[in-house]
């Protein structure tokens, strides 16, 4: 309702929100996602109060939302969370750590080989759907024996829904309606990436393209989803100059991504960092001008894009 405003409290960990008829200027109880594993990702809505998820490095995905109010009611800012959802498999196979958000519509992978993905409506936390990833045939992988579908990145824009994993394909499906009902539908058949496990899938809705890399010919594969062909491939050695993609973003059709080597490379394996963008549209692209500024300042570790400004964390504790 109305214009809301975000200032940071002056206590550590406080963050307080203004809008019209609401005030929270107090942390939340911890929420519990594993007692001895690490989360690595957290997903929210962006209406109050919010529902959000959890992954991380055990083999269980949960979600959490607003705790029932009691009948009596409660002021605006009187809001708790409890857990919603969880999905832990019969048999652990391995972590959990990929979740994607749209709108209500939540995808989790669990860690198995023969991946699962589980589709929610957060609204009430419902599941809307499990799909199986499968196998890929022995006779499309050439490797003489078939590939199991153990996921390594998750892509999701409403409609679209893509999986990388681990074998180096890429699955696609998209959302459909048959005899009044909505599903998500296997889109094209398995797209092979690279030997290697695929870590970068971007979806371009308006454009109806999806990029994924391919580390060992460090290139952005683009493929057409209305024809299932690819339309273009891009090296980045043209500018990176051999320094392996870190961290990549995207709005639209425009990567924006981080170049930087490990902590730890060997001599000669010390160039600065860089920033480059690309749009995967019309090729077009390079560094990003002065990308002098990440020199010194440590090594990469998140980055933020939205079509107009590129925001890189570091090691150091600078924002660049």
């Amino acid at each position: 309702r109305g214009q809301a405003a975000l200032r940071w409290h002056p206590y550590p960990r406080m963050v307080v929100i203004e809008e019209e008829m609401l005030r929270l200027d107090k942390v939340c109880q911890p929420l519990q996602y594993h007692t001895s594993a690490s989360v690595t990702q957290v997903v929210g809505t962006t209406n109050f109060p919010p529902s959000f998820a959890a992954a991380g490095y055990a083999s269980c995905f949960k979600g959490f939302g607003p705790a029932p109010r009691a009948p009596s009611g409660g002021g605006a800012d009187d809001v708790s969370f409890v857990q919603r959802a969880e999905v832990t498999p019969d048999v652990p196979e391995g972590a959990a750590q990929h979740v994607v958000l749209f709108k209500n519509v939540l995808v989790a992978a669990d860690g198995g080989e023969s991946a699962r993905l589980h589709v929610y409506d957060v609204r009430d936390w419902g599941v809307k759907q499990v799909i199986r990833v499968g196998e890929v045939p022995e006779a499309n992988t050439g490797l003489g024996g078939a590939a199991p579908a153990s996921v390594s990145c998750l892509a999701f824009d409403g409609m679209i829904l893509a999986a990388g994993t681990h074998q180096g394909y890429v699955h696609t499906w998209k959302l459909m309606e048959h005899e009044g009902k909505r599903g998500y539908v296997r889109l094209l058949n398995p797209l092979r990436v690279d030997s290697l496990p695929v870590t970068r899938v971007h979806l371009s809705p308006a454009a109806q393209l999806l990029a994924t890399y391919s580390p060992t010919k460090r290139t952005w594969v683009v493929w057409d989803l209305e024809t299932g062909k690819v339309r273009s491939a891009f090296n980045v050695d043209f500018v990176a100059h051999g320094v392996p993609v870190r961290l990549t973003a995207s709005c639209e059709t425009v990567l924006a991504c981080v170049h930087a080597h490990p902590p730890g490379a060997p001599e000669g394996e010390d160039a600065p960092p860089l920033a480059a963008l690309l749009d995967v549209r019309s090729g077009e692209g390079g560094a990003v001008r002065d990308v002098s500024v990440l020199r010194g300042e440590g090594d990469p570790l998140c980055i933020a894009f939205d079509g107009e400004v590129l925001a890189v964390g570091t090691s150091s504790g600078a924002v660049v």
